[in-house]
């Protein structure tokens, strides 16, 4: 085995099924010697990831905020703020 994880582990991030941490890019990187290739991939789709959820808990709050206030949309605004690294 030229990587510390399972078949099943790996085959269920080839499907999507799984997460895998930057350590296995690297281990798949160098066990197929791709030179960077894997583990470069892996940052642009990690990147991009994050954009995503940033933009979904943005359009979380635009929604929250254009709702005539309930007694909760205040918790939930608040925590979708902290959720997206905003302090008050």
């Amino acid at each position: 085995m030229l990587v510390r994880w399972s078949r099943s582990s790996i085959a269920n991030v080839e499907v999507g099924r799984q997460f895998a941490p930057r350590e296995f890019w690297i281990a798949c990187d160098v066990a197929l010697g791709c030179e960077g290739a894997l583990l470069a991939a892996w940052g642009r789709a990690d990147a991009l990831a994050r954009r995503l959820r940033e933009q979904e808990k943005e359009a979380q709050i635009r929604q929250l905020l254009a709702q005539p206030p309930p007694g909760c949309v205040c918790r939930e605004l608040h925590r979708l703020l902290a959720e997206s690294g905003w302090r008050s």
